[in-house]
């Protein structure tokens, strides 16, 4: 999948401009509101809805033109960082045990994280590193049912027992990193594809964002 820096960037810029444009008209309505001037800040207040409605048109358009997408396994999903991109893969999926109990599977996702050197800005220092934004991961199983990753690890053992680095590891360009994420799943579950996301309110109010209205989402498929 390749990176889609302009439009991720261009999406924030106009989140931007609208807030932007949105507080000083509400400003100016105010202070016109205080010069006892109604009907000027009645008609600052109507530029403002208007300008909201737009926006919120727009947002909810952008969310239902967005098709959902299944990344094959081996490929790799973007996620802008306004000045860079990130790439996330899925390396490996395996079945790693079970619980105590037996009641429930253990599965071991390692997901790569790539700094993509390629999409660094050219105002950006080409040593700088980054802090990738906070992500929300689900495993869906065939039947489409979620389950989010567990805390630890301390249930693995073998070559799932390593410690794993962890998703907000700051990168520098050209360096990744994986790390393994431990999911329970019912014995009659078959994990199907990884659902990874940003955890940011932000990204829901930005137009074409994937956690923006009516959105569908982008899934990267388990190898194997």
């Amino acid at each position: 999948m390749e990176s889609n820096q302009p439009a991720a960037a261009l999406s924030v810029l106009v989140f931007l401009a609208t807030a932007g444009l949105a507080a000083a008209g509400s400003l100016y309505a105010a202070w016109r509101a205080i010069r006892s001037d109604g009907a000027g800040a009645g008609r600052s207040l109507g530029a403002v809805c208007l300008l909201l409605a737009a926006y919120g048109a727009a947002l909810g358009i952008g969310g239902m033109i967005g098709r959902q997408r299944i990344i094959p396994a081996g490929g790799e999903k973007y996620f802008c960082e306004l000045d860079c991109h990130l790439a996330y893969g899925v390396t490996r999926a395996d079945l790693a045990g079970a619980t105590e109990d037996g009641k429930e599977r253990l599965w071991a996702v390692a997901l790569k994280t790539r700094f993509d050197e390629k999409t660094i800005s050219p105002r950006r220092p080409l040593d700088a590193p980054t802090w990738p934004a906070p992500r929300q991961v689900a495993l869906i199983d065939e039947s489409g049912r979620r389950y989010t990753p567990q805390a630890g690890q301390d249930s693995l053992a073998g070559p799932h027992a390593a410690v794993s680095v962890p998703l907000d590891q700051p990168l520098r360009p050209g360096e990744f990193y994986e790390t393994t994420l431990v999911f329970r799943l019912p014995p009659d579950a078959v994990p199907a594809r990884l659902l990874l996301q940003d955890d940011l309110f932000i990204s829901q109010l930005l137009i074409g964002n994937e956690r923006s209205p009516f959105h569908r989402p982008v899934f990267l498929e388990l190898p194997g």
